[in-house]
């Protein structure tokens, strides 16, 4: 089942890398910086506080949908859309999130060769 379950997940994450003449979408999985920060903040807290406790239950990776537009061999523009859940309980009150965020991240390309990118 493992097997069968990594499988359609490669082949899914490979087929929604496309390119289309000056576009690239992409299919992001991943943690992020906040899930990393929020987990040492509560570990923190329930070190110091000796009434209220955060029960950090689990946090689902980052899901992301990236398009790039290229303008020219130098410069492009990747606009990003994600999302993320956090499932956080508060002295056994539920305190979970939904985050949705959005970037906008210009790249420019000092040494461009066909093939090679830096």
């Amino acid at each position: 089942m493992k097997i069968l379950l990594f499988i359609l997940l490669f082949f899914g994450i490979t087929s929604c890398l496309s390119q289309i003449h000056n576009r690239v979408l992409k299919f992001n999985v991943g943690i992020s910086g906040e899930q990393i920060s929020l987990a040492n903040d509560i570990e923190t807290f329930n070190d110091t506080s000796a009434i209220y406790k955060f029960n950090h239950k689990y946090t689902l990776p980052t899901f992301s949908f990236s398009e790039e537009f290229t303008m020219n061999e130098l410069f492009s523009l990747t606009g990003t859309l994600g999302y993320q859940y956090y499932n956080i309980d508060f002295n056994n009150q539920k305190y979970g999130t939904n985050l949705f965020f959005a970037s906008v991240n210009p790249q420019l390309s000092i040494f461009y060769r066909s093939g090679f990118e830096y």
